[in-house]
């Protein structure tokens, strides 16, 4: 896809204007334009942890009857006749997380909610499970929260091995504001072998980033992430070299895109490719939110068929809560 699209910022949009906590929750429904309703062999067919010491069990994605785990399977595993057609792109937000992040203070690297944010990370997984065309492979940024995220999301597709491909490209916004804390400490992502290590056992150790953060912005390919960035960087450059080079490498499948609502808003512009930011479909992303884009076989132009939408998620969260927005998308 050609950079085409430019966007002004105003100067006073910087990542000081940036305000994370409180997160705003004016309990809106976010901007729908699809809302499939996940079939009711999706459901839990096990209650969250009753405390939050406990630890997730991933068993739940399995299902209780020999009926609904046919019927589970049938929907995965369903004639993708859509997908000879078209290709699809979802993005992700994860979850609540067991520390919210405050903007300055941190932590910047929080683990999910070990009750409400796993129980919300499968309310998502069952969405995408149950989509006509669901996804075949996950990218994840390497932070906590994106790679618990994505693990649950790949037991729910049935894929779990080889089937979470970190991608660095994908990481929080680079900027001071959200990666370092009050003493100076700078975030530091896990590596692969640790994230590994720490049981994420489904990530493609063979696969290298494709967009890697770079020390030096002199230094390396231009649009990689580094300490620091602005937001137009993120926008113009960081965004764009990270969607084209993963769609080249997924070669058409249908994927799912795990990140943070800077990088994964700043991903959705350039898909969109609206003339410009007023004219943008992309807004406020709350927690759970999903996004879809699709792309028909020989066009170059990208289709936003549902944005931010939390019709999956439980309780309260079904409404849109905990909403981020970049500045420059602030309206």
């Amino acid at each position: 896809m050609e950079d085409s699209h430019s966007f002004a910022f105003a100067s006073r949009r910087d990542a000081r204007s940036l305000h994370l906590h409180p997160l705003h929750d004016g309990g809106r429904r976010t901007k729908t334009f699809m809302l499939p309703k996940p079939p009711a062999a999706l459901r839990l067919s096990a209650p969250p942890p009753a405390s939050a010491s406990a630890v997730y069990d991933l068993s739940v994605l399995r299902y209780s009857t020999s009926t609904d785990n046919k019927r589970s399977s049938e929907v995965r595993r369903s004639p993708r006749s859509t997908s000879m057609t078209k290709q699809h792109v979802y993005f992700v937000r994860y979850g609540l997380t067991k520390y919210p992040l405050v903007e300055n203070v941190g932590p910047y690297d929080s683990p999910l909610h070990p009750v409400d944010g796993y129980e919300q990370g499968i309310a998502m997984a069952r969405r995408l499970a149950s989509m006509p065309s669901p996804p075949q492979v996950v990218y994840s940024s390497h932070l906590h929260r994106a790679v618990s995220t994505s693990q649950i999301i790949v037991h729910a597709l049935g894929k779990t091995k080889d089937s979470i491909r970190i991608e660095e490209g994908l990481t929080e916004w680079l900027t001071p504001s959200l990666t370092v804390e009050p003493d100076g400490t700078r975030l530091e992502p896990r590596t692969v072998r640790q994230l590994v290590d720490m049981t994420f056992v489904e990530i493609d150790q063979g696969y290298e980033s494709l967009n890697p953060i770079r020390e030096n912005p002199k230094n390396g390919s231009e649009g990689a992430p580094y300490f620091f960035e602005s937001e137009e960087y993120l926008i113009e450059k960081r965004a764009k070299v990270t969607t084209e080079r993963i769609l080249e490498h997924a070669g058409g499948q249908d994927i799912c895109i795990v990140s943070h609502v800077p990088t994964a808003q700043a991903m959705a512009l350039h898909l969109e490719g609206a003339p410009s930011i007023a004219e943008s479909k992309i807004g406020p992303w709350p927690l759970g939110g999903v996004t879809m884009f699709t792309k028909e076989s020989g066009c170059r132009e990208w289709k936003l068929e549902m944005y931010a939408d939390t019709a999956h998620m439980p309780g309260e969260y079904k409404n849109g809560l905990k909403e981020w927005c970049l500045p420059c998308l602030t309206r």
